[in-house]
């Protein structure tokens, strides 16, 4: 009985905080400056995210700019008691303060500074690892879970799934025609795509798939002055 009037409570509080701001996108908030916000991110940082162990789970956590991307995400997770997955569930505070923060259009600092300005895609492993890698395929290819022996938290582990993979009916990065790489038939699949589709993640999309196919082309490059 306990259990299903907790559950409640959280169902109740999913909808009525999400019915109050746009919870499929995060809310366009002007950021005129001398607005001042009640959280930050590192306050998001310091009392949701440290205290639940999500930065351990998560070191992409740590970057502001991924966390933006993902925190409509984040907060159905924490609502609804997928995340943590391996720990108690987080606070009803964290979760009002969380909730909050989303809902101001998860300003970076308390005092606003202009609107915030999303990054462009750019060919090169910098801009892909943060946009793309470190959002859609860290979780299950990171140095602690390595599934499918693959590590794609360093630009030198990622070329070396050359030499890891067992099956692999085309390299892996096929600079001299990368629409042969492996990376992207697996990344386009159309019945097993990565990261698969019950996963919760956004599949890459055709624009990201043409930025790799670039960046592969050119030499994989690991930054723009490269």
């Amino acid at each position: 009985m306990l259990k299903q009037s907790i559950n409640l409570l959280n169902v109740l509080f999913l909808f009525f905080f999400s019915a109050c701001g746009n919870f499929d996108e995060i809310k366009s908030n002007p950021r005129a400056s001398g607005v001042v916000f009640e959280f930050d991110f590192e306050a998001i940082k310091e009392d949701v995210f440290k205290p639940n162990n999500c930065t351990e789970c998560h070191k992409q956590y740590n970057d502001y700019s991924t966390v933006r991307k993902l925190s409509n995400k984040i907060l159905s997770a924490v609502l609804e008691n997928r995340m943590p997955k391996n720990g108690p569930a987080v606070s009803f505070e964290q979760k009002q303060k969380l909730t909050k923060w989303v809902n101001d259009g998860a300003p970076e600092f308390k005092e606003a500074n202009g609107e915030f300005v999303e990054e462009t895609l750019e060919p090169n492993w910098e801009s892909i690892f943060k946009n793309v890698i470190s959002l859609k395929c860290l979780d299950c290819h990171n140095p602690e879970r390595k599934i499918g022996g693959l590590d794609f938290s360093t630009l030198e582990t990622f070329r070396d799934t050359e030499n890891r993979l067992i099956i692999k009916p085309s390299p892996f990065l096929d600079t001299q025609n990368p629409a042969n790489s492996y990376l992207i038939s697996i990344i386009t699949d159309p019945n097993f795509p990565m990261p698969p589709s019950d996963s919760n993640i956004d599949g890459v999309s055709l624009e990201e798939v043409g930025v790799i196919m670039e960046w592969i082309k050119n030499g994989l490059k690991e930054t723009v002055k490269d």
